[in-house]
Order: structure tokens, then sequence, then C-alpha cells
């Protein structure tokens, strides 16, 4: 069993499956303002603080990505979007955390429940005057509105036409902004009718979905560029102006296959998310009275009034229109100090070296993280100031803490918990069938690598009851299976 899953663990706190960092979460770079929207959602649901810190950023990640791009000082415009993982047990709140973070969001969506059925009928009407208008066009009345003649009147006629074309009506987009689907497909229909959302899913297996090629392409290019492609061949069409916030939260064993995954970390898929693990509280909660409201009204007075412009009812808009942010004078030196020690640090011998995917994109999570402090403050604001970029980095320093206790494999597991997780990976890659032994070291958590590892753990989750051997062949290879008993 792995340590932190056990039933004791309420009462007497074990050893976790990865060591806990030293490092407290820095919740004064987040500011004043959302520094104490963090710390009141910690107090009315006791749950760990990067929890609450995870949770409130990825709705002002959603707040804020349809207002601004963020500049960074290597020239490149990128969204402010980000994605967050946090791994927590069943237990922990997840669900009481993320439901108070979205307090203004829900309030938002229910507002556009309430206007969908007008907007409906003057998209309706408005579709069915462009039909009728439509039916009435012919190549003859466009010539002689255009005024031309001969070949000439026949190229206007014709730009007059798709000009008509283009102011087809859109769709009014779907009451909502919150999306729980992990489906690539699912989403790109999404997006393609509301430009803007915000993904939360507590479901770890659909995310190694993005380890193939589709899936990975499609999380890059919205992270990377805020735009995604739908439809295959000839009749594929790329669509810019989308924007994407996820927040996923996974429990320990699950979590912990995905973060070993080697097909994620070579994808790029694992460098693109902020990471948090926090220690459990489970057993360290007595009842109490929160010490302030649930989710503080000038929170919800905030986010409220960035969704509503631009989102706002009846938001037929195709795609995002956004304003670029640029650093200021003084913020661009404190970032290129911090992406010099990040490339110094992704040397050989660095701390680094070994997940340099994730050391890489810290710079630009950094950029990301202090334009969404920036705009949560004003999203008018002529630039990034030092002080959010201050905060910006000493975020992107946490997680890159955080990235490194969490997906560099540890010497500090045991080996039955070890087992564990592999048992945990085995279940979502091969629930039927046999499996060869070369798959479980090849394609399975990042600290299994060899045969004889492999065939170490397999032996240990037999004698669970767990795995049987079904064949060896000539040259050696196995075959194993799960058992009933999974």
């Amino acid at each position: 069993m792995i340590h932190g899953l056990s039933p004791l663990h309420a009462f007497a706190a074990g050893p976790a499956p990865y060591p806990v960092g030293s490092a407290a979460y820095p919740i004064d770079a987040l500011g004043p303002r959302l520094g104490a929207v963090v710390r009141a959602i910690e107090d009315a649901s006791q749950a760990p603080v990067e929890m609450a810190a995870q949770a409130v950023l990825a709705v002002v990640s959603l707040a804020v990505q349809h207002h601004v791009a963020v500049r960074v000082p290597t020239s490149e415009i990128r969204p402010v979007s980000c994605f967050f993982l946090t791994v927590a047990e069943s237990g922990e709140r997840k669900s009481t955390v993320s439901g108070l973070a979205l307090v203004p969001v829900r309030s938002f969506e229910e507002e556009l429940a309430r206007a969908a059925p007008f907007a409906d009928l003057d998209y309706r009407a408005r579709l069915q005057a462009w039909r009728l208008y439509r039916a009435r066009l012919t190549r003859a009345s466009l010539r002689a509105w255009s005024g031309g003649s001969g070949a000439r009147g026949e190229a206007d006629a014709a730009e007059l036409e798709e000009k008509f074309l283009e102011r087809k009506p859109l769709a009014p987009a779907p009451p909502f902004l919150v999306s729980t689907s992990l489906a690539v497909g699912l989403l790109c229909d999404q997006l393609k009718a509301r430009p803007s959302l915000l993904l939360c899913s507590d479901a770890a297996a659909p995310l190694r979905n993005f380890a193939k090629a589709p899936g990975a392409a499609f999380l890059r290019d919205i992270w990377d560029a805020g735009a995604l492609t739908v439809g295959r061949g000839r009749t594929a069409q790329r669509l810019g102006g989308r924007r994407l916030a996820l927040h996923v939260t996974v429990p320990p064993a699950e979590g912990y296959v995905l973060l070993g995954d080697p097909l994620l970390a070579r994808e790029g898929v694992l460098a693109r998310f902020l990471i948090a693990a926090p220690p459990s509280r489970i057993g360290r909660r007595p009842w109490r009275e929160p010490a302030g409201g649930a989710c503080p009204a000038a929170f919800v007075e905030r986010i409220g009034a960035l969704l509503h412009s631009g989102l706002g009812p009846p938001a037929d808009v195709g795609e995002v229109l956004v304003r670029i942010m640029e650093f200021s004078k003084a913020a661009k030196a404190r970032w290129t100090q911090f992406a010099g020690e990040m490339e110094a640090r992704m040397a050989l011998g660095g701390d680094f070296a070994a997940l340099r995917a994730a050391g890489a994109k810290l710079p630009q999570q950094a950029a990301r993280l202090a334009a969404l402090l920036a705009a949560y403050d004003d999203e008018n604001a002529p630039e990034i100031a030092e002080a959010h970029a201050d905060g910006g980095i000493a975020l992107a320093r946490w997680y890159g803490a955080e990235a490194l206790r969490l997906c560099v494999p540890p010497v500090a597991i045991e080996s039955r918990d070890r087992a564990q997780v592999v048992l945990t990976w085995l279940k979502r890659s091969h629930p039927t069938g046999p499996f060869a032994l070369s798959e479980v070291y090849g394609d399975g958590p990042s600290f299994v690598r060899t045969a004889d590892a492999a065939r170490a753990f397999l032996q240990t989750l037999a004698k669970d009851g767990h795995v049987r051997l079904t064949n060896i062949g000539r040259r050696g290879g196995e075959s194993w299976e799960l058992t009933q008993k999974c």
C-alpha cells in the first residue's frame, strides 16, 4: 500500500510517496488581493494552501486569458493561459476547493443560461433574414451593385458574394465556460463554439491520451499559440484566437504514474503543466467556523467584471481579441536574469539537466504568471510592473522545485510502494489480456527501466495475487496478465 493512502494516515502521518519539499508555497507572491482569496478558501475548506492557490490561479487564467497576451522579452507573443496539475488523495476536499474558487464563474454561467433563449431567438431571426436575402442574391444583381461590366464586373461580383457569405450570423456560444471533458475531439468542438474555456477534471486516465500524437499536438498548439486544428485532410482548418486554461486533479497513485510516464514527458506535455503535490491535511482538520467568507466578495466581483468584458451575452465573436502586454524595463531585467539562471541549471551537472523540457519552459511560465497577476490587478495596465514580474518568478521557482521533486525519479520510494505504482499503471494500460515484460520496462513508470527491475516488481505483485506469469518464450520473453483479484 502506498504510504499516505492507508486508513491510518488520518491519525498518524506516514511518509509520502515522494519526499515532501521544505519550501512553503509563496503565497505573498500572489499579491495582497489574490493572496487574501487563497487564504480565505484555505481557511473555509481547511485544504492545503497549494490546492487553493492552484484553483484560484486557474480561475484567474480563465478570466484574464481573453483580455491579454504577453510578449516575453525574447519578442515571442504567447497566451497567458496556464495548465495546472494537482496531486492529492481522496478526502483532501479537492471538490470543495474547486467549487469555492469557481463561485464567480458559476454565477456568470447562470447569467449566460438566462440570456441563452433570447440570444437564440435573435440569432434565428438574423439567420432567417440572411437566408432570405441570400436567396435573392444573383450574380446579375451583384454585378449591378458593383457597377462593373465584363471580366472586371464578374470579379467584383464574386468579391461581393464572398464578403456577404462571410457575414453569415454566428450562432451564440453555449452558456458555459467550464468543461470537464479530456476528449480532444469534444474539446475542439467546444473551443470552436466558445473561444475561451476552463477545463476542470479529476480524471487521470484520459490525460494519458495527450501522450499520443493528436492529443499532444492539440495541447502544444493551444498552449503555445492559442490555436487548434479542426477537420482532416483538405477540409482541415486552423482556428486562432482560442484560449484554454486547465486544472486537473488526480490521486497520488495515478498522479505518480502520469508524472513518470515517458510518453507524456517525451511529447512535452508535462513540461507545460504547473504541478503541485501538497502534503495531506487529513486527520488534522477539526471542524470550526471559517474566520471569513468562503469566497471573498471582492474576488467574485473582480472575476465577474473580467468575464463580462468580452464574454458576456450574446458572445458570438468567433475568436478572442487580446491586447499585448509588455514587460517594463525593470521587469524585463528581472525576467532576463531568471532566464539566464534557468539556462545554467539545465547544463550538464545542473539540477535541471534531467528535466530540461520543464526547465526550458519555466521562464515562459514566469512571464505568463506575471501577466496574470498584472491583468488581475488591472486588465488595462500598460505593462507588467517589476513587482508582478517578481511574483511570477517566485511562483515559477516554486513550481520548478515541485517538478524536480515529483518528476525526477526519487530513490526514497520503498519497493512495495513502487510495486503499487506499477500495478496502477498496469490497470490503466493493460486491463485485459497478457502483456510482455518488455512493455513494463519500456513504457511503464520511469523508475522501471530494466528487465530485472520489471521482473522484481511483477514477482512482488504475483506474491500478493495481483498478476501471474502466463508464458516464457524460447528466448526468455515473458508474458504476464492481471488476475481476477484486480
